[in-house]
């Protein structure tokens, strides 16, 4: 039910014009690099920790729970979730941080709205972090399908 009502509210943002579907062309390289560097999944399970805000807004829960479902639907095993204030900037860690919050400001990554307008985003590495950046809420929605689509296959 939830994805049926999440689909007719991009179906109708769709036709009203206001969906603009991939990244900035700046961040194309980024994309594949996320594609290529991010030893994501090994054997259906990841290190992996998807990282957020505490403070966020309805659109932003849906794109960590849309990650959170999609990832189990497509692969078997959960990923676990952690708050951005609770750890540091470690580009050694596995981390996926979603949507701009503590930990993407720490490596330096804002959301940048004139290139990405309000349903464009980034998705960019950093040694083994991955942030999805989108330029409004719904960008960083976009972002966790695109990128779930170049890791596990997810087609929307």
């Amino acid at each position: 039910m939830k994805r049926k009502f999440l689909s007719l509210i991009l179906f109708v943002a769709t036709l009203l014009g206001t969906v603009a579907l991939g990244a900035a062309p700046s961040s194309v390289a980024d994309i594949a690099a996320a594609n290529e560097k991010a030893d994501f999944l090994k054997n259906g399970k990841t290190e992996y920790k998807i990282v957020y805000d505490r403070d966020i807004s309805s659109t932003e829960i849906v794109a960590v729970s849309e990650f959170q479902t999609l990832f189990y639907d497509g692969t078997g095993s959960t990923i676990e979730t952690v708050y951005a204030d609770e750890v540091t900037l470690d580009t050694n860690a596995k981390y996926i941080c979603v949507g701009e919050n503590d930990y993407s400001r720490a490596a330096g990554l804002r959301a940048d709205f004139a290139n990405l307008a309000s349903n464009g985003y980034a998705i960019k590495t950093i040694n083994n972090n991955v942030f999805i950046i989108g330029g409004g809420e719904w960008g960083t929605i976009w972002g966790v399908y695109d990128f779930l689509s170049m890791q596990i296959g997810y087609e929307f």
